[in-house]
């Protein structure tokens, strides 16, 4: 038997228990439907305003405002959806992959990933230092 994967991040799970009925502004993973293209690559050793870069740069532009558009029903059938039975409020729409940053309460959290179509439950800011490496020329 296939063991469920847990959709619900461990410092949400505590803030339920501890703040249940708090509004928290948290993002949802869902499935994905789209199949993404590649995008085009930049010619690296060439500025980004020679013609070859501005060729791949407008054709990137075009891929995002496409998946952008073909995401639009989805999105605005889901939070139809996420409004009505869980009280929440969608704050941005992602484009690159299938997921929303909502407000809502957090008491609605458990019940919204039992749906089939959400993979993962997260605070939008858990408190948690982003992750490190020994070289200090890429730190934020």
């Amino acid at each position: 038997m296939k063991k469920r994967r847990e959709k619900i991040h461990p410092t949400l799970k505590k803030w339920i228990k501890e703040r249940g009925s708090n509004k928290k502004e948290l993002i949802i993973n869902f499935v994905e439907y789209l199949n993404l293209p590649r995008f085009p690559e930049l010619v690296t050793d060439e500025s980004r305003r020679s013609t070859k870069n501005k060729k791949s740069l407008k054709e990137a532009d075009a891929l995002v405002k496409e998946i952008v558009k073909t995401r639009d029903s989805y999105y605005r059938r889901v939070t139809q959806e996420l409004e009505a039975k869980f009280g929440c409020k969608v704050l941005e729409r992602f484009w690159i992959i299938n997921g929303v940053l909502v407000e809502m309460p957090l008491r609605n959290v458990s019940k919204l990933a039992e749906r089939d179509d959400v993979i993962y439950i997260e605070p939008r800011d858990s408190g948690e230092e982003p992750p490190s490496d020994p070289n200090p020329n890429n730190d934020v």
